[in-house]
């Protein structure tokens, strides 16, 4: 099978570099890759003005250094930022951009069950 629309989650803390190599090897013609980035719970503040600037570079970097990682793993890359994972408004995004691959790296512990949900559907 030929993927042209992979889908990557991912936690913004995580390393993203395993799965986006899986990637590159099973579908090395991808049209669009879709990355879903959930924002850690200790870096979710980082989206508040009042954060200190130190958080929000912390975070930043990490958003640059997914977005380096991502760079040529599809012939369009787009990344979307989520405080948490639901899994019907990321099905609803999934059936939007016709996705025909998911791909899950580093996600907190309850996101094994929160993947197989999403790939039942």
């Amino acid at each position: 099978m030929k993927y042209r629309r992979p889908l990557l989650i991912v936690s913004l803390d995580g390393d993203a570099r395993a799965a986006l190599g899986t990637i590159r090897r099973v579908a090395p013609q991808a049209e669009r890759l879709l990355v879903v980035a959930c924002l850690p719970t200790r870096s979710f503040a980082w989206l508040n003005v009042a954060t200190p600037l130190e958080g929000r570079d912390e975070s930043g970097m990490a958003l640059d250094a997914l977005r380096e990682a991502a760079r040529g793993a599809a012939a369009t890359v787009d990344i979307e930022l989520l405080p948490e994972l639901h899994l019907d408004a990321l099905a609803a995004l999934a059936a939007a951009a016709r996705i025909d691959l998911l791909v899950a790296a580093a996600l907190p512990l309850g996101g094994l069950a929160f993947t197989a949900g999403l790939r039942a559907r």
